[in-house]
């Protein structure tokens, strides 16, 4: 491999599997089916191995429930790993890839996109909005986002405004919120730009 290359899974291959990582994740302790930080990061450097060739193959299964997306980024197993692993940017590391590879057809990369898009409205999350857009079938909206929202309604936890869930309303906009919208455009420009070797080496030195 080359140095550059390397540098890509450096961080991932001082993991040593003590797995203090676990202990303290929050996605793990509340859903076993997560794949947790650990094999997350061991997993991202198998798909920015170079000399893999099973890379789409892998970044499929790890879209899929229990995997990257599942992950809360509550940061606890950067702070229990005693190497420089840093299993939390690795897991960022394989949602990017996902997205540049363009694995959209699971309800974590929607979420993901739901909460920009919502964002981009007005500058507030419309959290009656962002399930709706997180799923991908009318099923899943009948059996887990109806009952949930009627629980949190009668818990006082959520007045919903049936009006924003309209096309095009939702709640004011926030002050300067062009200067947001500008920031969402710019963001969207630089991923849709070609990354040249020069830009590559700044961005990992």
């Amino acid at each position: 491999m080359a140095p550059e290359d390397f540098e890509k899974i450096d961080a991932a291959s001082t993991c040593i599997l003590c797995s203090a990582c676990y202990s303290e994740c929050v996605s793990y302790e509340v859903d076993k089916n997560f794949l947790g930080p650990a094999a997350l990061a061991k997993a991202q450097r198998f798909v920015h191995d170079t000399r893999d060739l099973a890379t789409d193959e892998r970044l499929k299964k790890l879209s899929e429930y229990g995997g990257i997306w599942d992950c809360a980024h509550c940061f606890n197993c950067v702070q229990a790993c005693p190497k420089p692993t840093e299993p939390l940017w690795r897991i960022l590391q394989l949602r990017q890839e996902a997205h540049r590879r363009g694995f959209h057809d699971n309800n974590g990369w929607r979420h993901a996109y739901g909460f920009v898009k919502i964002i981009e409205e007005s500058g507030w999350l419309d959290e009656a909005k962002l399930p709706l857009k997180s799923v991908g079938t009318l099923k899943e909206i009948v059996s887990d986002l109806i009952p949930v929202g009627l629980r949190m309604s009668l818990k006082g936890k959520y007045r919903p405004n049936p009006l924003h869930l309209l096309p095009g309303m939702h709640h004011p906009e926030i002050p300067k919120m062009a200067e947001v919208r500008q920031i969402i455009q710019r963001v969207r420009a630089a991923e849709a730009q070609p990354k040249t070797t020069e830009s590559s080496e700044e961005e990992q030195g």
